[in-house]
């Protein structure tokens, strides 16, 4: 074989169909249009086990992502909550911090209110 005859007998058919849109390989001569066939044929056991495991395939893709929507719910409430806590227990803090600091301003005011001057 030579490398003419390879070329010549190539495939382009289904090439051309795969690398050319649908409306342009329309345009192209019958000669280079592939005839359109099923990858398994639909009457057969075989087409039948391939439909089998599609839907088996996209149920579980179904669980999956149904399970990381649960958990990403579940992450968002949990951070919203150590966040409420957070800042209520932030607010306690500056609440006890500002009663220290009223204290500690009452207690300058006595000392200061004995001295003169």
């Amino acid at each position: 074989m030579s490398v003419v005859t390879d070329i010549r007998d190539y495939p382009w058919t289904t090439l051309l169909a795969a690398v050319l849109p649908a409306r342009l390989t329309a345009l192209l001569p019958k000669r280079f249009q592939a005839a359109p066939s099923q990858i398994v044929p639909s009457a057969s056991i075989a087409g039948n086990a391939l439909a089998v495991v599609i839907a088996i395939m996209t149920f579980l893709a179904c669980l999956t992502a149904g399970g990381v929507y649960m958990i990403n719910q579940s992450a968002q409430l949990g951070r919203r909550h150590r966040q409420r806590d957070h800042h209520r227990a932030r607010s306690g803090e500056h609440r006890r911090h500002r009663e220290e600091d009223d204290a500690g301003l009452a207690i300058s005011r006595q000392t200061a209110g004995h001295h003169p001057g």
